[in-house]
C-alpha cells in the first residue's frame, strides 16, 4: 500500500533547456568588452561580421581574402539555428580581451569568443569551450572567425580563412 502511495504521481522538474543546444542569453552582442564593461580588447577591431547561420569554409575564407573595411555596426542574431562571426583584428602585446561576447561575464548563459589567454583564440558556447594557444601575432593585421552548428554542435575557429580547430558534435 505505502509503495502505491508514494509513486501513484510524479513531478518532474528539469532547468530551461535552450531550444537549439546554444544558450542564447539576453545581453546584447557586444564588439570588444565582455557584459560588465570589462575585458576590453586593447588593440583594434574592424569588419565586424555576425551572422545567425553558419558560414562554410569558402564563404570564411572569401571574408579573409578582402580587405579590412571600418568597423560595422553589429545587429542582433538569432543563436538558434548556429552562427558565424568574424573580424579583421590587429591585437595588442599581451591581448586577453574580448572580440565578440553576448554573455554574462564568468556564466555560461551564451557565447563569446576572445584572446584569452594572451594571443590565444578562445570560443565559450555554455559550458564548452574550444580554443588555440598563441596563434595570434601583436601588431599584424588577422582574420579571426568562428562558427557554431546548432545541430550538431561543431564549434569551428578560423585564423586568416584557414581553419584551426573543430570540436564538439560528432567529428
Amino acid at each position: 500500500w505505502w509503495n502505491t502511495f508514494w509513486n501513484r504521481s510524479w513531478i518532474l522538474v528539469e532547468g530551461d533547456k535552450p531550444e537549439s543546444g546554444i544558450p542564447n542569453s539576453k545581453h546584447p552582442l557586444r564588439l570588444g568588452v565582455d557584459s560588465t564593461g570589462a575585458s576590453r580588447f586593447a588593440g583594434t577591431l574592424t569588419g565586424a561580421v555576425a551572422e545567425a547561420r553558419v558560414l562554410k569554409a569558402e564563404a570564411i575564407a572569401k571574408l579573409a581574402a578582402a580587405r579590412p573595411e571600418a568597423a560595422t555596426p553589429l545587429t542582433e542574431i538569432s543563436l538558434t539555428n548556429g552562427f558565424t562571426v568574424a573580424a579583421w583584428i590587429k591585437p595588442a602585446p599581451g591581448e586577453q580581451g574580448r572580440i565578440f561576447d553576448k554573455i554574462t561575464a564568468g556564466g555560461s548563459d551564451g557565447f563569446l569568443l576572445d584572446t584569452h589567454p594572451g594571443l590565444s583564440l578562445r570560443l565559450i558556447v555554455g559550458p564548452d569551450e574550444t580554443a588555440v594557444r598563441d596563434c595570434l601575432k601583436p601588431g599584424a593585421w588577422q582574420h579571426v572567425a568562428a562558427t557554431v552548428n546548432a545541430t550538431t554542435g561543431v564549434r569551428q575557429l578560423f585564423l586568416n580563412g584557414r581553419l584551426l580547430k573543430t570540436e564538439g558534435g560528432s567529428n
